[in-house]
């Protein structure tokens, strides 16, 4: 706080310091900045938000219409998804942080997932099977949609495929960028009813070629 006496101030007003010098004349100075380097904690922390929103950013429409169950007043289904895998799927100290895929939902519901999941690559063309269990829940249906992602991490390609097959399908074929080779996946699965009320939480599925 600044104090005027016989016409000087002296003290802190706004961004500048007032103050009389030894000569008796009046000098303004600006306020010092003191910075703070942040911790390794709060860098950990800002890396892990790039890294999640670098991961789901491609997905927000898909999670937008396929997270559900679980949302607070007030939060939007990508900021829970978001949360959730900077929370559960992204592992480490920093800077040494590394995205565990096993663990990451771009879904959530009540429905039933795809069990016994497989996926053969046969140079450009992928199969993908699933199994149903002999009584689904009321949620589900034989003509739920099957909704995936497939993740190339060494070329970072990202893949959606939306509708192209029903649970009661069993399996589907599909044609991939003959430059994916021997590339590792990551695939992540769920089914949803047709007007995306409802979904089922995430599958994931890792492929490595077996040489």
């Amino acid at each position: 706080m600044a104090i005027i006496e016989s016409n000087r101030i002296s003290g802190l007003l706004g961004n500048l310091v007032y103050y009389i010098d030894r000569s008796g004349k009046q000098r303004t100075r600006k306020r010092p900045v003191f910075t703070v380097s942040p911790s390794d904690k709060q860098l950990g922390t800002r890396l892990k938000f790039k890294m999640a929103m670098n991961f789901l950013n491609p997905l927000r429409a898909l999670i937008n219409k396929s997270w559900h169950g679980d949302l607070r007043r007030g939060i939007m289904s990508y900021d829970a998804a978001l949360g959730t895998m900077i929370k559960q799927a992204i592992d480490g100290e920093y800077p040494d942080l590394c995205i565990t895929y096993s663990k990451v939902q771009i879904s959530r519901g009540i429905m039933d997932g795809p069990i016994n999941l497989t996926l053969e690559i046969m140079g450009d063309e992928a199969v993908v099977t699933w199994e149903i269990l002999p009584v689904i829940s009321k949620a589900s249906s034989p003509d739920d949609i099957l909704m995936f992602v497939l993740v190339n991490e060494s070329k970072e390609i990202t893949m959606l495929f939306e509708q192209k097959a029903l649970r009661g399908d069993l399996s589907l074929k599909l044609a991939l960028p003959a430059t994916f080779g021997n590339d590792a996946l990551h695939g992540f699965f769920f089914f949803s009813n047709h007007n995306f009320k409802e979904a089922s939480a995430t599958t994931y599925l890792k492929y490595r070629k077996t040489l």
